[in-house]
């Protein structure tokens, strides 16, 4: 009488989805000396945030479907390396990125991470993306919008990491 719908197995699997590619991207921290950390490899498999493909994903492809497409994102750069990325231009630890602490020096790196993650990976939508930090999706859209206000306001802290990010990720593009 009572089916089971198997919905709580759904959700677990994706929750251990998302941890295991936060975990996967933690583990690719920046080297001690700033180089690169991990050559790309065009074998490597890459691993969903979701199990499902993000175009069947209807709710969150209807999220993506409304907000801008960029010209970066024909660049067909991984997630990783864009966090990567931050992380090796904002000097800060991988694992700091994700974590729940709302310290200034934190935020603003964070931010930038959503905002290119925006911009060079459009196949994640916002609920994606605000799973992968372990945030709400409007703070993640709040994320987006305060780096675009810092950068039209001419913001000296802003402009300068996304300048880095944005050099660390053509050079990673131009190398692969």
């Amino acid at each position: 009488m009572n089916e089971h719908l198997g919905i709580f197995e759904e959700l677990q699997e994706r929750r251990l989805l998302i941890d295991r590619q936060r975990k996967r991207i933690k583990r690719l921290g920046p080297a001690t000396n700033g180089a690169y950390a991990q050559p790309a490899n065009p074998f490597r498999l890459r691993l969903q945030l979701i199990g499902k493909p993000w175009h069947k994903d209807r709710a969150d492809w209807r999220g993506r479907q409304n907000r801008p497409r960029y010209s970066e994102g024909e660049l067909d750069i991984d997630i990783d390396h864009v966090v990567q990325a931050v992380s090796l231009a904002s000097r800060i630890r991988i694992c700091d990125l994700f974590s729940l602490s709302k310290k200034r020096t934190l935020t603003l790196p964070r931010h930038v991470a959503m905002w290119a993650i925006d911009r060079y990976c459009p196949k994640y939508s916002l609920t994606q993306l605000g799973r992968l930090f372990r945030r709400d999706h409007t703070t993640c859209l709040y994320g987006i919008q305060e780096i675009n206000r810092r950068l039209e306001a001419h913001d000296d802290a802003a402009r300068v990491l996304v300048s880095k990010v944005r050099q660390r990720l053509h050079t990673i593009w131009l190398a692969s």
